[in-house]
């Protein structure tokens, strides 16, 4: 069963069979579990089990992901189930995939077990992934024709929730009209709240804000902006690339570096990070990860982590490839396989695996082959970007 019902309610069970047993077809070991998270309130729904052998080691395992990478926020209700190999656990097959198109910029997104690669440019285009195919297609989410960087579709329950176009639906009722002035973007629900910010450039006097509007998916009646919580932004213009949560607690990080932290239990927000236009420091990514809310940072190229009171860096997290610059890195994507950590680096597209039992960083090499590295640029095609007056970091490479 990989579906939650409205009550978010579910059932798994595993078998381990070892090879020995194999054609006895009798299982060594059984594990059921049943889950009742209560109504969806667009929460995280974290692990299920694990499974360790007599070492300790993570054998096997089930769980929710709940990431956002840049842009788009994961399908939360999908069961992962894994069991890792014995043997050596730096080893992994990377499969490249056709390109979706000729467009740089690509990021991915997850809708019901689907997997769709969106782009900025032509009208902000969606390709579906055909897995027996092996190919893309023009093909969007049903209900939706496109999205914006931001914008989104997932479930909540059995209903479907639609960001797109400064509005928002629900099983195709809308339940939040474009704003009379300026822009909503960047949406989010967990809570029981929808997230957004709204920003209006226009005005003699410009504005950000961010705004906790209370709503569960049973009223089935438009968002009364007057209920909302709001926040607002430093700067006119400020956006984030991700959001976040923590034991109900949610997390959104600014271009410029505001951290802003909604309590609902106190229906308050609070400033954890002041927004300075002065220094770089952005998110782009944010994953609950056991006990923390991780947080892959630029420029310093590394995991930060919410621990329920305050942000901090973890040096290290991951290394860096030698032969290539330690300035301007960004960690642009988190996962979890097999249990581990993944984390995407740019702009040389590196991808690291962390061992979480053997507190060990694994390289699992560069996505690109060209250009070789080297640390005399901070980024690949610098020398090209500037015969063609590009801004300098143009062709970084990331994974997404």
């Amino acid at each position: 069963m990989n579906r939650l019902v409205a009550s978010a309610l579910i059932f798994c069970s595993v078998l381990i069979v070892t090879e020995a047993r194999a054609e006895e077809d009798k299982p060594l070991l059984a594990i059921s579990v049943t889950a009742d998270f209560g109504a969806d309130r667009g929460q995280s729904f974290g692990s299920l089990f694990e499974a360790r052998d007599a070492t300790g080691r993570v054998v096997a395992g089930a769980g929710f992901a709940d990431v956002y990478n840049t842009r788009f926020r994961s399908d939360r209700q999908t069961v992962q189930f894994f069991v890792r190999p014995a043997g050596d656990p730096a080893k992994m097959t990377v499969e490249r995939l056709p390109h979706p198109d000729l467009d740089s910029g690509v990021y991915l997104l997850d809708i019901d077990q689907t997997l769709f690669a969106w782009s900025s440019v032509r009208g902000n285009s969606l390709r579906r992934w055909d897995a027996a195919a092996k190919r893309w297609l023009d093909q969007p989410p049903e209900g939706v024709t496109r999205l914006r960087s931001g914008d989104g579709v997932m479930r909540i329950g059995r209903g479907r929730l639609a960001f797109a176009n400064n509005s928002v639906t629900f099983d195709g009722q809308t339940i939040l009209s474009p704003p009379q002035r300026g822009d909503f973007y960047n949406f989010y629900y967990a809570a029981g709240r929808l997230f957004f910010y709204h920003t209006d450039r226009d005005a003699a006097a410009g504005f950000t804000r961010i705004l906790a509007c209370p709503w569960t998916p049973e009223s089935r009646e438009a968002i009364d902006l007057e209920n909302a919580t709001v926040q607002s932004a430093k700067y006119v213009g400020e956006t984030p690339f991700a959001w976040g949560q923590l034991d109900g607690r949610v997390l959104t990080v600014s271009n410029n570096g505001g951290a802003y932290l909604f309590d609902p239990a106190e229906s308050a927000w609070r400033v954890l990070r002041e927004a300075d236009r002065s220094v770089s420091y952005q998110v782009y990514s944010m994953m609950h990860f056991h006990d923390r809310l991780l947080l892959a940072q630029y420029p310093a190229g590394e995991v930060f982590e919410f621990n329920g009171r305050e942000l901090k860096r973890r040096e290290g997290w991951p290394p860096r490839l030698p032969g290539v610059s330690g300035t301007s890195r960004e960690a642009q994507t988190l996962g979890v396989f097999g249990g581990d950590l993944l984390v995407g680096v740019w702009p040389w597209a590196e991808l690291w695996r962390y061992d979480r039992d053997a507190t060990r960083w694994h390289s699992l090499g560069r996505a690109f082959t060209h250009p070789e590295l080297t640390d005399s640029r901070t980024h690949p095609y610098e020398a090209e970007s500037a015969k063609l007056g590009l801004v300098v970091n143009h062709w970084g490479q990331r994974v997404t």
